[in-house]
This record gives structure tokens, sequence and C-alpha cells, in this order.
């Protein structure tokens, strides 16, 4: 009975389609996070560019191969003590853990783009951007005010859909 629940639990906590952290887990995690944490910790919102166009002339088979191949480049590019998760659609997150310099999250979100690019090639997939809103992370935060500036800082980063990274320009004040 025991190893059911177990496994039942982790069901829950995994997104089906890529293997990694569901939004409700995420958000679980990022709240244990926000309580026990130190100073300069970052988190990432990222969302697919062109995903829609896609689904659309490739169809949805393609689409979910483009979105697995996705969380393989995220996962492969962050830390292990780092969090990524699908939330929805294309749209992922990613918490840097101990980040204290926004280049660093640039940089990360670079190299995902970068493989990202070499990969779809490679598997004779449609070639995908990944924009990025990132909002630094302090103690007391509320994840749904980190979302929220995340969220606005992706939306600026969309603007373009050629794989930018925004910082939220206002990091919450306490």
């Amino acid at each position: 009975m025991e190893v059911a629940l177990a496994a039942a639990q982790k069901a829950a906590a995994i997104d089906g389609l890529t293997g990694i952290m569901n939004c409700k887990s995420f958000r679980k995690n990022i709240a244990e996070i926000l309580k026990n944490m130190s100073a300069g910790k970052c988190g990432i919102l990222i969302d697919g560019d062109h995903f829609k166009r896609i689904n659309d002339t490739c169809g949805h088979t393609a689409g979910d191969d483009v979105i697995r191949l996705v969380a393989q480049m995220i996962v492969g590019r962050i830390r292990t003590v780092d969090l990524a998760s699908r939330l929805h659609g294309d749209e992922f997150a990613i918490f840097l853990s101990d980040i204290q310099d926004p280049s660093i999250g640039q940089r990360v979100m670079s190299d995902i783009n970068v493989s990202l690019a070499e990969e779809s090639v490679l598997r004779g997939l449609p070639a995908i951007t990944l924009s990025a809103g990132a909002v630094f992370v302090r103690y007391g935060d509320k994840y749904s005010e980190l979302i929220k500036a995340a969220d606005a800082a992706l939306y600026k980063a969309k603007s373009t859909h050629d794989g930018r990274f925004v910082l939220a320009e206002k990091p919450s004040v306490h």
C-alpha cells in the first residue's frame, strides 16, 4: 500500500509529456524554498516562441516532440540543485539556486537556446526558441507575486520572438 501511495504521489507531481515537475509540484517546492531560503536566488519563467506555428503547420505530434526536446535541453543545462517545470503548453519555469548575477540566468538561457537549435536540426524537428522573463527571489516573497513579475518580463521578452531574456524591472520589495 505504501509503495502504491508513493508511486501515485510521484505521478501526481510529474508532467506526463515531459517527465519533469508539473506546475502544482513546482509551486509547492518554490513555497518551501521561499520559507527556508537565504538571499540571492533567481527564478526564470520561459515561454516557447513560434510554438503555435509548429502546431498549426506540423501538427500536434511534432509539437509534443518539440515540448519533450525543450524539457530535455532545460534539464541537461541546469544543476541538480535547480528546479525545472512545465507549467502548461509551451511554458516552462526554472528556479536557479544561489544565483546573484542575472547574467548567469541569461547564459543558461542562451545555452538552452543554442542546444535546442542544434538538437532540432539533428532530430528533424521544427526550430523553436525560448524567450525568458526572470525575477530575483528574496526571503518572504510570495509565489503569486514572483510569477506575476516574471510573466510581465516574459511578455517583454516575447515581443521579438527571438529567444530574448528580460529581467523583471521591479524586484519585489519588503
